[in-house]
């Protein structure tokens, strides 16, 4: 789950912007989503301590890239009982896969980079079939 980004650090022209130039972007499918539009929620993927989830899409510009990616990662809610969260943005090239206090840039064409996002995120409670993995990777 993504707090709201602290003001503080951002200005409100680069908030109201974040949609400009879309070089990368973001979906997070939240579980009402799931439920009625793509794929049935077992009792695997069930998550008893939310009653909705959300879905946001941004798209930001490649300059402010670098400034929002740290603040999404503490932006993260990591005290869920039941597992952490992660977000991701993604580029034609890159991939930053953000977890709470953690920041994973990947090469897209690098299979052993997605490897060692799904690891650290199974390590903090992320069931393995939720997390990216290397078959993720762009073919070349």
């Amino acid at each position: 789950m993504i707090k709201q980004i602290d003001k503080a650090h951002i200005s409100e022209c680069e908030i109201n912007n974040l949609c400009v130039l879309p070089d990368y972007r973001h979906c997070h499918i939240g579980k009402k989503l799931l439920e009625h539009a793509f794929e049935k929620v077992t009792e695997e993927s069930n998550t008893p301590d939310l009653d909705i989830w959300t879905m946001h899409i941004v798209e930001i510009a490649e300059y402010k890239i670098e400034s929002i990616v740290p603040l999404l990662s503490k932006s993260i809610d990591g005290s869920r009982k039941n597992g952490d969260w992660y977000t991701d943005l993604k580029s034609d090239d890159w991939h930053y896969i953000i977890f709470s206090g953690k920041v994973f840039k990947v090469d897209r064409s690098s299979s052993e980079q997605y490897e060692q996002a799904k690891e650290y995120g199974m390590s903090i409670g992320i069931p393995e079939y939720q997390l990216p993995n290397k078959s993720w990777a762009k073919s070349n």
